[in-house]
């Protein structure tokens, strides 16, 4: 799931030791910090720390997981408080040989062989022997011994879409035709799509809202979705602040897909000043429906240099909200929805180039 401040271990099969960092610091940081788990005293689900975890020794091999935080040891010596081990959660020891990747390799490739497809898998790994020293000690070259069992708990064809045909993107558009453009952050292809209507969330005025409006939001949402009868007819783009689909309203607008399912272009829009970000989990459920539903996504981070967005492109739109939603009044200005068919706006991507964007071409 899309979760704040937490990084899984991500791993390529054909190199799992590699890591897209080199200094320790950012090892600390994009580790996992969290572990969700089944607590059998109080048969409840849990996320809880993984320091808490450690402290308690619930990890009969704790090196198996995590390395030890050298750095975070010395300078809690240094500064005379209490002496305990501190680890980082990073799964080396189990990736340090080849046995588990190419058990995956060889899952995989059978997998895809049967499905005539490439697949997903969601799994389990128990390990059957233990060939590491008590908690605390070294592991001397055991890890090379790991025995463990994979179980095979859900495999799906991994959805994907090709390049698809080539798009001529526009050359010399005028600043003020276009409504955002961005180079990378994008998911979909090329594309040439007609937009007949947006449907905007605002940043600084969703920020402003109380928990429960902004449960109401995603609602809401959902209602205008249900109003876009045929998303053929009327292909619709949904821009709205962090992420969308996220369970934290904090994060973004927190829409089941059923509620954005009909929608043909999403756009996370980055807003610092909220905390409101994009999360670019490709992988995913999330972007996985997006891709089966072929919904184009597209994450803007209006701070950077090659990113345009262009907010005042709005005024020369209608707001329908009130009309299609009178019963939700209050919320005008925090939703918007526009009808822009007459504005003749389309969004192109290209895969070489990298280039995504929205643009009008009013009366030509």
């Amino acid at each position: 799931n899309r979760v704040e401040g937490d990084y899984p271990r991500m791993v390529a099969l054909d190199d799992p030791l590699r890591r897209p960092y080199s200094e320790r610091d950012d090892l600390k940081q994009f580790s996992q910090h969290e572990v969700d788990l089944i607590d059998i005293r109080q048969n409840a689900f849990k996320t809880v720390p993984f320091e808490n975890l450690v402290m308690e020794k619930s990890y009969r091999h704790i090196e198996r997981m995590a390395v030890k935080d050298y750095e975070a040891m010395r300078m809690m010596g240094e500064r005379g408080l209490e002496d305990k081990e501190y680890w980082i959660l990073t799964l080396d020891n189990i990736f340090s040989d080849d046995k588990l990747a190419d058990s995956f390799k060889k899952m995989l490739k059978l997998l895809e062989e049967n499905y005539h497809y490439p697949v997903e898998i969601e799994f389990t790994v128990n390990f059957t022997h233990a060939p590491v020293p008590p908690y605390g000690g070294t592991m001397r070259g055991a890890a090379k011994d790991n025995k463990f069992k994979i179980n095979l708990l859900q495999c799906r064809p991994l959805q994907t879409r090709g390049v698809g045909q080539k798009v001529d993107m526009p050359d010399r558009l005028n600043k003020d035709d276009i409504f955002f453009e961005s180079h990378g952050y994008f998911l979909g292809g090329n594309v040439a799509q007609a937009i007949r209507r947006i449907i905007y969330v605002d940043a600084k005025k969703y920020i402003e809202l109380t928990q429960s409006d902004k449960y109401e939001i995603a609602r809401i949402v959902g209602n205008l979705n249900i109003d876009i009868k045929d998303r053929k007819a009327i292909p619709t783009l949904l821009m709205g602040p962090g992420r969308w689909g996220t369970t934290t309203p904090s994060l973004g607008v927190t829409v089941k897909f059923a509620e954005i399912n009909n929608i043909t272009v999403l756009a996370e829009v980055a807003f610092p000043a909220g905390n409101l970000m994009p999360e670019l989990s490709f992988g995913t459920h999330f972007f996985q429906d997006l891709v089966e539903t072929d919904i184009f996504y597209v994450a803007l981070f209006p701070e950077k240099k090659e990113v345009i967005f262009n907010r005042e492109w709005f005024v020369k739109s209608k707001d329908l909200f009130t009309k299609l939603m009178p019963q939700y009044a209050k919320y005008k200005g925090i939703i918007s929805v526009y009808d822009v068919e007459n504005r003749n706006l389309k969004i192109m991507s290209d895969i070489v180039s990298q280039r995504v964007t929205c643009f009008s071409k009013e009366g030509r």
